[in-house]
């Protein structure tokens, strides 16, 4: 997950470019929010769980990114210390449930590492709770819209037909950027888009408040 910013130095008296900067560091800068189907448990928490990518054979062969657990659970209970694959890539995402209704739940997310389709891959394989609209990762061994029970049909007015144009639910709600030689960090949020909002109100799903009180500290 690489995110570019772009800025120019207040002291210069003259025309400056822009300056590129890839926050690749820490990705914890950034909090997103995902209406997922089904409720998490525990209702907060982190999952650490290495992914790697994987090529899905069947009728429609396609390339997925999929978990790369560490311990394996074995039939009597007990914990099986597993090698990780050296192409997996570390990835940690820490959330937490903010609301549910109608089988739904609205969460807040926390990427701590930056893996391409981390936050998507961790809440439907990790949490069996894929985003709403996520219709690659409700299915590992097929492409195909995404399946809804009849309560959340109901809710959001919607055939079984209709889900294949659901939007993917998830929302960069804010970023911060890093400090820059003594400034402070400037702290970046964006409403919800309407099809979010959309979905919230007919949940009747609580609109999350922009302002946040855990912003990072200056010194990582």
């Amino acid at each position: 997950m690489t995110i570019y910013y772009c800025y120019q130095p207040a002291c210069s008296h003259s025309p400056a470019p822009l300056i590129l900067q890839p926050i690749t560091s820490d990705p914890s800068w950034l909090c997103c929010r995902a209406v997922c189907l089904g409720v998490p448990t525990p209702l907060e928490g982190i999952v650490d769980i290495p992914i790697i990518e994987k090529e899905v054979i069947g009728p429609q062969r396609h390339y997925k990114m999929s978990l790369c657990p560490r311990l394996r659970v074995l039939p009597d209970g007990s914990t099986l210390r597993s090698r990780v694959s050296r192409s997996a890539h570390e990835a940690v995402t820490q959330y937490r449930t903010l609301a549910k209704s109608c089988g739904a739940s609205l969460l807040e997310l926390q990427p701590l590492t930056g893996v391409k389709h981390q936050l998507r891959t961790h809440l439907a394989l990790a949490l069996n709770c894929p985003i709403l609209g996520d219709h690659k990762y409700s299915h590992w061994d097929r492409l195909a819209p995404q399946k809804l029970p009849q309560s959340l049909l109901r809710a959001l007015s919607l055939t079984p037909q209709q889900t294949r144009s659901l939007l993917l639910h998830l929302h960069a709600a804010q970023i911060t950027l890093p400090p820059t030689s003594g400034s402070d960090p400037i702290v970046l949020r964006c409403s919800p888009p309407k099809h979010f909002l959309r979905t919230l109100r007919k949940l009747q799903l609580p609109v999350p408040d922009l302002q946040r009180s855990d912003v990072p500290p200056t010194e990582m």
